[in-house]
């Protein structure tokens, strides 16, 4: 039997608003059907506050809990900070520039990236909280993305300073004075790599890296063997994380407009969907294989000029929104989980009175 019909002016978007509603509503009963038979997690909210400013962001955290991201100065420039503890530490840059960090290793090591002196943005590394820029103050554009125990950095750059005609990106290697170029036009194709970008997001302890090819497709790298994946051929995707069993997390193409979180593993790759929107994208990965990223939500109205993303956690085979595995009355809304270490804690942002937050998550 049909829930409703509709006739007349508007009915296309009162259909579509009222599927929504519906799916909502079939979701949220699965999960609490779910949630009866296994062990489903729940978080507490810890707000890692800013810098004196009005927002903040989490990016990166390690096993230790340490947490880096960017936060807000009183005069609105965006510094990046590393959070131990209950204390926010902004990480050394030169005065009026802006910063972010993206990743930290066991050892406290930092990297990101730094306003230059001609603007744009420089890969950098805050070792022991001195910050160094990769490829010096005249440098591309670019970003560190992510850096290992050993000290070995993944992230991209432009190929030249020109900041109009610097890209396309290409994927680099940094370590110690060294920097690698890892996917060359002699590996993917003069043609491919002199009109499309490489990037690399992830690194782990064996120094196996991924992320995307000139071609578009997501990669793992290790000692120069390159095995590419996506979700569906043809349509491109991106690595972004990679843990220490060699499961890669990322996000794929399913079809010219919608893009799904995936899981790869041994040659197999997993969908692992959506929380109702059209994209859903996959930041990190533990070493038990639980995956976090953001997602839109079902689309309520077609007209809407954005669509809300929220925090989600993959894990025992289910997709969850993290706004239904916090307390109901804590007034967060949790927007984005970009980094999950092994004990289970989560870095991302989270949006309170309307206000952007960096927030640690740590289960109950």
């Amino acid at each position: 039997m049909p829930i409703a019909t509709y006739s007349g002016q508007g009915s296309h978007s009162s259909r579509r608003l009222l599927v929504a509603i519906v799916l909502t509503v079939l979701r949220l009963k699965y999960i609490k059907v779910v949630m009866s038979s296994r062990k489903i997690p729940s978080y507490e909210v810890v707000d890692l506050g800013t810098l004196g400013g009005e927002e903040s962001r989490a990016f990166g955290m390690n096993n230790r809990g340490q947490v880096v991201g960017a936060a807000d100065l009183k005069d609105g420039v965006s510094r990046a900070f590393v959070w131990e503890g209950d204390s926010l530490r902004k990480l050394d840059a030169p005065v009026g520039r802006a910063s972010k960090a993206h990743s930290i290793n066991a050892n406290g090591q930092v990297v990101g990236s730094a306003q230059g002196s001609r603007g744009g943005h420089l890969p950098c590394l805050w070792d022991q909280g001195v910050i160094r820029l990769l490829d010096g103050d005249d440098g591309p554009d670019g970003m560190a993305s992510h850096i290992n125990d050993a000290g070995q950095i993944a992230g991209w750059r432009d190929r030249t300073p020109d900041r109009v005609r610097g890209g396309p990106e290409l994927a680099i290697l940094w370590h110690r004075s060294q920097s690698i170029e890892l996917c060359t036009a002699n590996r993917f194709g003069r043609d491919a790599y002199s009109r499309f970008g490489s990037s690399a997001w992830g690194i782990n302890n064996k120094g196996q890296v991924v992320g995307k090819t000139p071609g578009g497709s997501a990669f793992l790298c290790q000692e120069g063997d390159f095995t590419l994946f996506e979700l569906v051929t043809g349509e491109g995707a991106c690595a972004t994380a990679i843990n220490e069993m060699g499961q890669v997390a990322g996000w794929g193409y399913i079809n010219e407009t919608q893009v799904h979180a995936f899981l790869w593993e041994q040659g197999r790759i997993k969908d692992l969907g959506s929380l109702g929107g059209s994209d859903a994208r996959a930041s990190d990965v533990n070493i038990h294989g639980h995956v976090v990223g953001d997602s839109a939500i079902a689309e309520l109205d077609e007209s809407a000029e954005s669509i809300e993303d929220h925090g989600f956690l993959w894990r025992d085979e289910l997709l969850m929104d993290l706004n239904y595995l916090i307390a109901p009355n804590t007034g967060w809304l949790i927007t984005a989980a970009n980094s999950i270490n092994d004990a289970g804690w989560i870095a991302g942002t989270g949006i309170r009175g309307g206000v952007a937050h960096a927030v640690l998550m740590t289960p109950r």
